[in-house]
């Protein structure tokens, strides 16, 4: 019987994180309320530094240096969480500028 890696449980928490930011990108995109666009932004800040710090801080990846989790995954989750985090809090920026649609 063989137990999972670190990596495993790192990519079954980043679909966790995935799911909830799917719906947050197609309710910002189809939403024109102004308060639902810097609402999706500052969970989408939130769902990124999630994204960051699950390989990072909160679970990790494998021990060895050349393994591929370490060259590939990692920093391809880091970059992923941290363009995340930028364009949601673009997002919430420009919300706060929109104007609230006529009734």
């Amino acid at each position: 019987m063989s137990v999972p890696m670190k990596c495993h449980w790192t990519a079954l928490a980043e679909i966790g994180v995935a799911i909830p930011l799917a719906l947050v990108g197609f309710i910002t995109i189809f939403s024109k309320r102004k308060e639902t666009g810097g609402t999706m932004g500052i969970l989408g800040v939130t769902l990124g530094a999630l994204a960051i710090a699950f390989p990072t801080l909160l679970i990790g990846v494998c021990a060895k240096a050349d393994m591929i989790c370490n060259l590939v995954e990692k920093p391809a989750l880091i970059f992923s969480g941290i363009l995340i985090m930028v364009v949601s809090g673009v997002v919430f920026f420009n919300s706060r500028k929109m104007m609230e649609p006529a009734a």
